[in-house]
């Protein structure tokens, strides 16, 4: 099992925008500091309207003893598999729906977002990705905060033109604590991304897989190595957007494909049996994405229950 080790940051969510992906706040943030998890092991929460999803939990391992703190020690950086298992799933169980296009996100709401040294309390969380390095891809810093309801007066809700909120609206706590998470068999991931199967008659559907920690760790592993070689060092070279996404499409290599059936001038990627990811753009302003292209990734939930880290993400296409 595993420990979080949390600090104060000063955190602006991410905002996302599509049929499954994460909405973040602009609110303001509180400083915080370091907390932990209990360590048992349960199944992530039902979603209230989708299907029932259950995931089984993997065995877990006997953590070694810790070396005392009189001795040097240093850990080297976990390798992930070159491939674990994806799940198909019917609904992330969180039961978040993010908002889009003008509409407010929904969801169940979250404990008070306690403060170190008290742990967590279970229940689910906003999610955003504040670090992660393909030196050390075991290792995720993320942020969490509360999510509120839109009622209660919370920045960057929209009200209806009545001046009410739905009754399961919510928007995001001003207040953030960041952990550091290790990717490892005990955490829960899901992740929907497009079905580049399907036709665009009826428009895009979605596939939605489950994995552990060493799963995500191995894809976004794949993710960074092949984004650095394809198109991180052209760009940097020199070499124009465009051309960089046009010869990948003309000539997939390194996991890249084209998305022109689906969405003209855009990439996907695609590792082992992960849903593929969409990458909507190549670069931010010319320069290469944050963290080596896996901020594709779109974060969406944290979840505890009784220990058990349960993150969802989204890759697919976003509004």
């Amino acid at each position: 099992m595993k420990t979080l080790a949390l600090s104060t940051i000063l955190i602006l969510s991410v905002a996302a925008c599509g049929s499954d992906d994460n909405t973040a706040s602009s609110g303001s943030t509180a400083s915080t500091t370091a907390t932990s998890v209990p360590e048992t092991t349960v199944t992530a929460p039902p979603d209230s309207s989708e299907p029932d999803v259950t995931t089984a939990t993997t065995p877990e391992t006997t953590t070694p003893a810790t070396t005392p703190a009189t001795t040097p020690a240093t850990t080297p950086a976990t390798t992930p598999a070159a491939s674990t298992t994806w799940t198909d799933v019917a609904a992330y169980p969180s039961g978040f729906e993010a908002g889009c296009c003008g509409a407010n996100s929904a969801g169940p709401t979250s404990p008070a977002l306690t403060e170190s040294p008290a742990p967590l309390a279970d229940g689910t969380y906003s999610l955003e990705i504040v670090g992660w390095s393909p030196d050390d891809p075991a290792r995720l810093q993320i942020a969490v905060r509360a999510f509120v309801p839109c009622a209660d007066g919370v920045q960057d809700c929209s009200p209806a033109e009545d001046g009410t909120y739905g009754a399961h609206e919510v928007g995001f706590s001003a207040m953030s604590r960041e952990i550091e998470l290790e990717l490892d068999d005990s955490v829960v991931v899901y992740l929907a991304g497009d079905d580049t199967s399907k036709t665009l008659e009826n428009g895009l559907s979605s596939i939605l897989r489950s994995t552990n920690g060493t799963g995500l760790a191995a894809l976004m592993t794949a993710i960074a190595d092949a984004y650095d070689t394809a198109i991180a060092t052209p760009l940097r070279a020199g070499t124009p957007i465009d051309a960089i996404v046009a010869d990948l499409q003309a000539n997939p290599a390194h996991g890249f494909t084209s998305a022109a059936e689906q969405l003209t001038g855009q990439l996907y990627f695609t590792h082992a049996d992960a849903p593929p990811v969409l990458f909507q753009s190549v670069a931010e302003q010319g320069a290469a994405l944050e963290r080596s292209g896996t901020s594709a990734l779109i974060p969406r939930t944290f979840t505890v229950a009784d220990g058990t880290v349960s993150l969802e993400f989204y890759a697919g296409f976003r509004s």
